[in-house]
């Protein structure tokens, strides 16, 4: 097939109406929606947690900061993604199904955009490009996974940034009557340029879009100039330090260090050849799809990886050499996608690469590059046979239609965590993450049931978590749940003991590694069962041995807080609280640990007969929690004996609203009333 036809400009006479264009836009949305129905009534799954669920930077302004200007306060740097949530949690709360919408809608509006787009650039086929886009089964996971806001915003952005690119110089895209040297309208590289670092706070793996933007350059042109580069140079800066920024954290922040991550040179290139073919692959044949691929044995590496690698460079000389005959556009839409691809190659740590090297979601963007080439493929055989294809329209039925089915089908794997945990060992027994975290979800649902159900449902968590151990020897999360098993049935000492596995098979890294301080987390599980043991001190000194490993780890702290309190040293206990609350402000647990010690501060000091440093204690604790009825009741009564009825009376009655049948308060409030009609 000359490829000059394939990627190649439309007659005006193609140009559709304003009227249709519209017409088509509802129809692309109406289609994203509609396939993604059931995707808007799933609930939250893995990562869904921290990001949004119990992510306490979404609940406060000072969280808002945080976002933007504490790198380590979330687990990606990506604060216009986590600004999205918080304004969401503001809206809405914390209920799952409006942070599905938004991300149908978002995916919706990208889907257009890709139209828009390649219709622009002339490429045969663009709506259904467009439609391939919306409703292709790899792209579930990036649309019904609320954590992978990151992918559909950024894409929002990375395309409006591509579009409003193209208007800065529109001759060298090939819009206009003629490429060549025209004035450059500096407004519009302006907003792409702002619309590029939106993209880059979403996500940095747009950061390949300076890139994407010179290759479509030369694909329209058949050339490159300074003239086209120096304007984004400022681009591939941004880009750099995105990237460097995201790397950084990947390994420091979220872990990406280890065994796990330490390949070869030679290792790498092999992952990234079959990534690519993988990745093809699920673009032509979306069966099975799955949360967790196998991880590739790279001891040694197989034959079949080298031959990916070959095959890929085969296929990039080809085109190129095939370039006049067949056009630019072929070769184009390949660079395009490996290009995008890169920063999921491999190349760079990823936290992912624990336990696969590949996932779906990695090619939300590069699919389009070849998307775009085989839609325009089809426009392409759709005019030269008519009475079979008649166009790109029946191919909507013939490619669309089973795509849909699929990906509706596959979004029943996003329900909850329990459905995708099956859904990905039905197809990946060996996932041992998955067994891990399936465990994790029976352990989560067994919390709501009673008698032989909850005993059913602890069996089949303990076995999916003995079988992600036998998996993976060093999962030290599953010796801890474990440890959470066995404390739900009230046997302390068996739990006691997963928790001493846990150290024994805990991976050595070096000191102050993310791996390292986790360690901290083990010791941490360890204090508390030993103070569930009625062992204090055994729990107190794990708790401390767990701070020589992490210093700010909040659950220890508000573990020593409650074992002070629980030995009577509430002074020392606001100190442990304390500490905790300048880690996490908004840590609930350390807040109301706080609330109670000082509480019992006012109290012993009110017992000493020292009633002004009571009601200083008191009033601090009820400013630390103002949802502690107990405290306000205490500082009431200890107004009521400085003769300050009418703040007594307040403090009561706030009591009270907290607790409607906290009978001792409404007593203290009709006798302080009482006290006062008698004056």
């Amino acid at each position: 097939m000359p490829a000059t036809t394939v990627m190649s400009s439309h007659t005006q006479g193609d140009e559709p109406t304003l009227l249709k264009s519209i017409g088509l836009a509802i129809v692309l949305l109406a289609l994203t929606v509609t396939v993604y129905w059931p995707a808007m009534h799933n609930g939250y799954i893995w990562d869904d947690d921290i990001h949004v669920q119990w992510n306490q930077n979404l609940r406060s302004a000072s969280g808002l900061g945080r976002i933007w200007f504490d790198p380590g306060a979330v687990p990606q740097y990506y604060p216009l993604t986590h600004t999205s949530f918080w304004i969401q949690y503001h809206i809405w709360g914390a209920a799952p199904g409006p942070y599905h919408v938004v991300n149908v809608i978002l995916h919706a509006i990208s889907a257009v955009l890709v139209w828009r787009i390649l219709k622009r650039l002339r490429v045969p086929g663009a709506w259904l490009a467009g439609a391939i886009f919306a409703i292709h089964p790899v792209h579930v996971e990036s649309v019904a996974w609320i954590t992978e806001r990151k992918n559909v915003l950024s894409g929002v952005f990375y395309l409006l940034a591509f579009a409003a690119y193209t208007r800065f110089e529109p001759q060298r895209f090939g819009i206009g009557r003629q490429l060549g040297d025209v004035d450059r309208k500096w407004g519009w590289y302006a907003v792409a340029m702002v619309l590029f670092v939106a993209a880059l706070l979403s996500k940095t793996v747009t950061s390949t879009l300076p890139a994407a933007l010179l290759l479509v350059i030369w694909w329209k042109s058949g050339r490159l100039r300074w003239k086209d580069f120096w304007p984004l140079l400022p681009w591939f800066v941004l880009s750099i330090v995105a990237g460097s920024l995201t790397g950084w954290m990947e390994r420091h922040i979220v872990g990406a260090w280890g065994p796990d991550w330490q390949l070869g040179i030679g290792q790498r290139i092999a992952v990234a050849g079959s990534a690519i073919w993988f990745y093809v692959l699920k673009l032509v044949w979306p069966n099975p799809l799955m949360f967790i691929y196998p991880r590739w044995n790279l001891h040694p590496l197989s034959v079949w990886m080298w031959l990916c690698v070959a095959s890929a460079l085969g296929v990039i000389a080809m085109l190129f050499l095939m370039r006049n005959r067949w056009g630019r556009g072929p070769l184009a839409g390949v660079l395009f996608f490996i290009g995008t691809l890169v920063p999921a190659l491999g190349f760079v740590n990823v936290y992912p690469m624990r336990f696969s090297f590949v996932a779906d979601h990695f090619q939300y963007l590069a699919s389009l590059g070849l998307i775009a080439m085989a839609t325009a493929a089809l426009a392409w055989i759709g005019r030269r046979l008519p009475r079979i294809a008649g166009g790109q329209w029946p191919w909507v039925v013939v490619v669309v239609a089973p795509l849909a089915v699929l990906a509706w089908r596959h979004e029943k794997a996003f329900a909850d965590p329990a459905a995708l945990w099956r859904d990905t060992l039905a197809k990946n027994d060996l996932a041992w993450m998955a067994h891990g975290n399936l465990g994790v979800a029976l352990l989560n649902q067994e919390k709501t049931e009673s008698g032989d159900e909850k005993s059913q449902t602890l069996a089949q968590a303990e076995h999916h978590l003995q079988r992600a151990i036998e998996l993976r020897p060093d999962f030290t999360d599953a010796y801890l749940n474990l440890a959470l098993v066995w404390s739900r049935r009230k046997n302390f000492a068996a739990a006691e003991q997963w928790c001493r596995d846990a150290l024994a098979h805990y991976p050595d890294a070096p000191a102050g590694s993310p791996i390292w301080k986790r360690r901290s987390k083990v010791y941490q599980y360890l204090g508390w069962v030993l103070a569930a043991e009625s062992q204090p001190d055994s729990a107190m000194e794990a708790y401390q041995e767990g701070l020589k490993y992490d210093p700010n780890q909040e659950g220890i702290l508000n573990g020593m807080g409650e074992i002070f309190s629980r030995k009577g040293d509430y002074q020392g206990a606001t100190d442990y609280f304390r500490r905790a609350l300048r880690i996490n402000t908004d840590s609930t647990n350390a807040r109301t640990g706080l609330a109670d010690a000082l509480n019992q501060l006012g109290m012993a000091a009110a017992g000493t007969g020292d009633l002004s440093t009571a009601e200083k204690h008191l009033r601090e604790a009820v400013a630390v929690d103002p949802n502690q009825a107990e405290a306000y009741n205490n500082l009431g009564a200890i107004l009521a004996q400085r003769n300050r009825l009418d703040e007594a009376i307040e403090c009561f009655r706030q009591a009270v609203r907290i607790r409607p049948d906290f009978e001792a308060a409404r007593n203290n409030l009709a006798s302080a009333m009482a006290q006062k009609r008698g004056r």
